[in-house]
């Protein structure tokens, strides 16, 4: 059994952007505990795949199979230097105004970032097939790709082990 989802990754991306400035909205706006919870909870969960799916299915096709490595090291080099300043600089922002500003902040930094994606559109694949197979993947793929560690008991039983992405 295969299924072969064709992505536009320039879509996807800026849409998934949407969703993480709509949080960002959400947590100025709105003040139940329980509804902000479910809501974030929701465009948070929406964000994700879409954003970091194409970003890294586009790192793949992008990059040639010798270099790669190279190239994610590079990519991903930024997020301890991030991890490392934003916190301060958030620090800062707060101390000096307040929480309104550092998500008006954010939100014009993923204005920005949804910019640059329009701009480079061209250079962007248009449309990504993925074949996917549901007869062979690895358990650490399938905690991965669910993110629950608890998901490998659950779907081990019911065979986890039999489904694969792969490049289509």
């Amino acid at each position: 059994m295969s299924w072969k989802p064709h992505l536009d990754p320039r879509n996807a991306i800026i849409t998934g952007l949407a969703f993480l400035i709509l949080e960002f909205t959400l947590f100025m706006f709105v003040k139940d505990g329980i509804l902000l919870s479910l809501m974030v909870g929701c465009a948070f969960g929406l964000f994700y795949p879409l954003f970091w799916t194409p970003c890294n299915i586009l790192m793949a096709h992008l990059t040639e199979k010798g270099d790669r490595g190279v190239t994610y090291g590079a990519f991903f080099f930024i997020w301890p230097l991030a991890t490392f300043i934003a916190p301060l600089l958030g620090g800062l922002v707060i101390g000096f105004l307040n929480y309104q500003v550092l998500y008006v902040l954010g939100i014009g930094i993923l204005a920005l970032t949804g910019v640059v994606v329009v701009a480079y559109r061209k250079y962007i694949p248009k449309e990504v097939v993925m074949k996917i197979r549901l007869d062979a993947i690895g358990k650490r793929n399938v905690v991965a790709v669910l993110g629950e560690e608890d998901s490998r008991d659950i779907l081990g039983r019911h065979g986890a082990d039999n489904i694969r992405v792969l490049p289509g």
